[in-house]
C-alpha cells in the first residue's frame, strides 16, 4: 500500500486559533447506543457548548460516534450504506455548529460512498466555514468483514498558528511507518479518535499514543466510545474507552498521563496543552528517538542459529 503523505504529500490546512502559546482541547467520551439523528445531534450540540464555555479551541469526538445512529442495525454492510445517507446532513450540521460557536469541532467518522468504495470518513468542521474530510487510512479486520474497503492516502495536519496538530484515527496510530512520517512532519499534539469494543483494543491505542508522544516530544490524546459497563462486566460491550491525556514523559512534564476520564463512562474532560512549554523544554532535553531525520542509521540483520 502506498501513501502519497510519504512521498511528501501532507495534507497540512492553516487554522486560526488565535495568539495564545497553549492549545485548549476537549474530548468526549460518547455512549455507544441507539439514537435518532436529532437525539444524535443535541448530544453533539450539548458538548460542544459545553467545550466552549471552557474556552476550548478544539472539541474532539470519537471514531465511529455516528454508529449510534444504526445501533440497531445488523452489522453488515446494507447497514453502512443506510448510515452514508446521513453524510451531507451531518457535514453540513457540523459546519453550522463551528461557525455558531467558534470553535473547531474534530466530529468523530461517518461512512461516506465514492465511486462504490466505503469509507471511514473523518469530519472536521472550522469556525471560519471550512470542512475537512479525512479518510481512514489502516482499516481493521472487522472492518474490512463489515464492508468497508476505501482506504486513505494522507496523514492529517492541521497547521495552526498554535502549533501543528496531527489526527490519526484509531488503528492507523499502531502502525510503525505512520510514526516515521511523523517525524518528518514534527506535530506538537497529535490526536487519535478511537473505537475499541475490548481492553485489549483500548490498550493498544493508549499505548500507541504514549509511543507517539515520547518518539516525537509531542503532546497526545486518545478518546473512544464507551458503554458504561464497569472493567468487570465487558463481555459482548459495544465500547470500551478511557480517554487519556498524555506528555512526552521528559522532564518537566508529569510522569505517565497528563489527565484521563472515568473508565468507559460518558463524560468530557479538558486540558489545556502549553505549547510553548513544550518547545522550550525539547530545546533542552537532548534525548528523544525522532530528533530529526538525520539520527536514523542503515541497519541490517544479525541472525545467530542457537540451541536452547
Amino acid at each position: 500500500m502506498k501513501f502519497r503523505v510519504f512521498l511528501g504529500l501532507v495534507f497540512a490546512l492553516v487554522v486560526n486559533l488565535g495568539f495564545a502559546d497553549s492549545i485548549k482541547v476537549s474530548a468526549v467520551q460518547m455512549l455507544a447506543h441507539q439514537q435518532s439523528f436529532e437525539e444524535f445531534k443535541a448530544d453533539v450540540s450539548r458538548y460542544v457548548e459545553d467545550a466552549k464555555k471552557q474556552n476550548a479551541d478544539i472539541v474532539v469526538f470519537p471514531e465511529d460516534n455516528t454508529l449510534n445512529l444504526i445501533y440497531d442495525l445488523p452489522w453488515k454492510k446494507s447497514s453502512l450504506l443506510n448510515l452514508a445517507k446521513f453524510y451531507d446532513a451531518y457535514k453540513a450540521y457540523l459546519l453550522n455548529l463551528a461557525k455558531q460557536e467558534k470553535i473547531t469541532i474534530v466530529g468523530g467518522t461517518i461512512v461516506r460512498v465514492i465511486d462504490e468504495k466505503i469509507y471511514n470518513t473523518l469530519i472536521v468542521a472550522l469556525p471560519n466555514g471550512e470542512i475537512i474530510e479525512h479518510d481512514k487510512i489502516y482499516l481493521t479486520p472487522v472492518e474490512l468483514a463489515f464492508g468497508y474497503n476505501g482506504k486513505g492516502d494522507n496523514i492529517l495536519v492541521l497547521d495552526t498558528d498554535k502549533g501543528k496538530v496531527v489526527i490519526l484515527i484509531c488503528y492507523t496510530s499502531e502502525f510503525a511507518n505512520i510514526s516515521i512520517e511523523l517525524a518528518k512532519i514534527e506535530p506538537d499534539l497529535i490526536i487519535v479518535p478511537s473505537y475499541t469494543d475490548d481492553i485489549y483494543g483500548l490498550s493498544r491505542v493508549q499505548s500507541a499514543i504514549k509511543i507517539l508522544s515520547i518518539q516525537n516530544f509531542a503532546y497526545g490524546l486518545v478518546v473512544g466510545m464507551v458503554s458504561n459497563r464497569s472493567i468487570n462486566d465487558l463481555e459482548g460491550a459495544d465500547g470500551v474507552a478511557q480517554a487519556l491525556f498524555v506528555s512526552p514523559q521528559q522532564k518537566g512534564f508529569p510522569l505517565d498521563h497528563l489527565k484521563r476520564a472515568k473508565f468507559n463512562h460518558e463524560e468530557m474532560i479538558s486540558y489545556d496543552f502549553n505549547i510553548t512549554k513544550l518547545h522550550n523544554e525539547k530545546k533542552v532535553n537532548d534525548v528523544f528517538p525522532h530528533d530529526g531525520l538525520n539520527i536514523y542509521r542503515k541497519v541490517s540483520f544479525d541472525v545467530k542459529s542457537i540451541e536452547l
